[in-house]
């Protein structure tokens, strides 16, 4: 499997996950490695770094109405993720 292939699988398993919790969620890939999140209720989220690792942020700013709630998604995206991304490479590499 190249790192094309993996990269496809891995973001259609985040997609999967994501999208049993969040319904309604859109998720694009800008080409460069990064993916823009876009929920049903208007909050955006950025999942880069894919090669070392992962990280999900929040394009909330503090002080914004929906910046509680977008540090709560946020920190469940990035726990759906790195569950994703250890049980990915857990079996690819088994």
């Amino acid at each position: 499997m190249t790192k094309k292939e993996q990269y496809q699988k891995l973001r259609s398993l985040f997609f999967q996950v994501v999208e049993e919790h969040y319904p309604n969620t859109q998720i694009d890939s800008d080409g460069g490695g990064r993916w823009q999140i876009s929920m049903e209720n208007g909050l955006e989220f950025e999942l880069g770094s894919i090669n070392y690792g992962g990280e999900v942020l929040s394009s909330t700013m503090r002080g914004e109405d929906n910046y509680k709630k977008s540090t709560e998604i946020e920190r469940d995206l990035n726990t759906i993720w790195e569950s994703v991304w250890n049980n990915f490479y857990e079996e690819f590499n088994s």
